[in-house]
C-alpha cells in the first residue's frame, strides 16, 4: 500500500507490551441496510485533548466546518491504557465525550 500511495516505505513498526488498546466502530444509524447520512458529529474537538486516544475518520465528511455523516461506518475511536481494563474504560469516557448529551442513547 505505501508503494501505491507514494508513502515513505523505508519505516518499522514497533510492538509495545505493555499498552492495551480498544476500538470502537461508531456506525450511522441504520447501518448497515439503510444508513443516515448528514447527520451532524460533535465532540471532535474534546478528542485532541487526549495524548490516548486515536480518531480515525471512515464515513465522515466536512462541510462549513462541521463534520457530518457520509457513510455507515462513521469513526474508529482507539484508547490506549496500560491494561485492557484501563483502556476500555478510557474508551466508554471518550465516547460519552464525543455524543452530544441530547444523543448520548443514540447512535451517532
Amino acid at each position: 500500500m505505501a508503494k501505491h500511495e507514494k508513502l515513505p516505505t523505508d519505516f518499522q513498526l514497533e510492538w509495545k507490551d505493555d499498552v492495551h488498546a480498544t476500538c470502537v466502530v461508531l456506525t450511522s444509524e441504520g447501518y448497515p441496510i439503510a444508513y443516515e447520512k448528514g447527520k451532524e458529529i460533535t465532540g471532535l474537538n474534546t478528542l485532541k485533548s487526549t495524548t490516548d486516544c486515536l480518531c480515525f475518520h471512515a464515513g465522515t465528511r466536512k462541510i462549513d466546518n462541521q463534520y457530518v455523516t457520509s457513510g455507515g461506518r462513521v469513526l474508529n475511536i482507539v484508547a490506549l491504557g496500560s491494561s485492557q481494563e484501563e483502556s476500555r474504560k478510557k474508551h466508554m469516557n471518550m465516547q460519552m465525550r464525543l455524543i452530544s448529551r441530547e444523543r448520548q442513547s443514540e447512535q451517532i
